[in-house]
């Protein structure tokens, strides 16, 4: 397609009915959290506005994936903006690019 990144919105897809626990897999692969949560603020007053998880795409299943260079950050509105109550129709906004290989300098 030509583009650097892709952005989209999605609805949490829950592993279970009842649990928390969100399902990552595609028919490729799966999509792996990598370090902790980070917060996103606001710039005027540096309130919370939401949370931003950073995924990287392994192909094949799990325990045995390899990794590829796809990345995908996963931004949630969080703090007073949070709509918890429907916390099982969760929409979050989705940014995919393709990590370029680093330079390396001499």
């Amino acid at each position: 397609m030509g583009e650097r990144e892709w952005y989209f919105f999605s609805l949490r897809d829950r592993k279970y009915p009842s649990g928390l626990r969100t399902n990552r897999a595609t028919g490729a692969g799966y999509w792996k959290a990598t370090g902790k949560d980070r917060e996103v603020v606001s710039g005027a007053n540096g309130g919370l506005l939401g949370m931003k998880k950073t995924l990287v795409f392994y192909k094949g299943r799990a325990p045995r994936g390899e990794k590829t260079k796809w990345v995908m950050h996963e931004y949630r509105l969080d703090g007073d903006f949070s709509c918890r109550h429907t916390a099982k129709d969760e929409w979050v906004i989705c940014r995919i690019f393709h990590k370029a290989a680093e330079k390396k300098s001499l």
